[in-house]
């Protein structure tokens, strides 16, 4: 009988994984795959406080080093998501938390949810570019 702690492999010889992914596998590096982020490329297509965003923070990505060219549409996304949070919100507080419908009845002003939903792509978003201080140790671990 063999020992419980000796080494399997799985019908295609490759050890198990028990079902997790190894974790010393490392992702290549932006300057491995593509060219170098460029923070001064903002998107022509981005409404002004999408913009206003963009200028926010590409700078800082792009000192991180961590972003490659193909990231900018990334980058356009989080700063799309965080014009559209700040907005909703900017309505919630102008408008009150409950609106009434057309038809006179109480309601929750619509605008909350927009600014939920928007909200979780910029939290969703800005793990992927490192924008939390969890995200940066990740990152910097190479994971």
């Amino acid at each position: 009988m063999p020992n419980s702690r000796t080494a399997t492999t799985t019908p295609l010889g490759k050890p198990p994984t028990n079902g997790r992914a190894r974790a010393t596998q490392k992702q290549p590096t932006p300057k491995a795959c593509a060219a170098p982020f460029n923070a001064k490329a903002c998107p022509s297509y981005l409404s002004e406080p999408a913009r206003v965003e963009w200028r926010r923070i590409a700078p800082e990505l792009a000192r991180s080093g961590k972003l490659a060219t193909i990231d900018a549409d990334l980058v356009a996304a989080y700063s799309v998501a965080f014009a559209r949070w700040r907005e909703a919100e900017a309505r919630v507080a102008e408008l009150g938390v409950v609106v009434k419908s057309p038809a006179g009845v109480p309601i929750e002003n619509p605008y909350l949810g927009v600014a939920g939903r928007a909200f979780k792509d910029v939290l969703q978003i800005g793990r992927q570019l490192g924008l939390s201080p969890t995200a940066r140790g990740k990152l910097r671990q190479g994971g």
